[in-house]
């Protein structure tokens, strides 16, 4: 019985400790991919308290990623951005496009 629970134990354990995958890849998974991104520079900008990515090139897009990891919230970063632009105005803001990073990189 002994051997049993710590058996048990050691299951629990490692199940609890299971990296969680695919968090991105949830993000906004209902809406369609109006376009991907492949290795593009971007900057990381600070509008309104809200972190958006801006193609190098454009002045008028923002895209607002799904989740940013804190060590790219630098307003002003230069970064290198891969992933797909989604298919949906965001709270009637133009010129906003959700985005699900698949890769950033400085």
């Amino acid at each position: 019985m002994k051997n049993f629970i710590t058996y048990l134990a050691c299951i629990t354990l490692f199940l609890s400790c299971t990296k969680d995958k695919g968090i991105t890849n949830n993000c906004f998974a209902n809406i369609v991919t109006s376009r991907n991104i492949l290795n593009k520079q971007a900057s990381v900008q600070l509008l309104n308290d809200e972190f958006y990515l801006i193609e190098k090139g454009t002045i008028d897009i923002k895209l607002l990623p799904c989740i940013l990891a804190d060590d790219f919230k630098i307003n002003n970063l230069q970064v290198t951005i891969s992933g797909e632009v989604k298919n949906i105005l965001i709270k009637g803001v133009c010129c906003t496009e959700n985005f699900v990073i698949s890769k950033i990189e400085k």
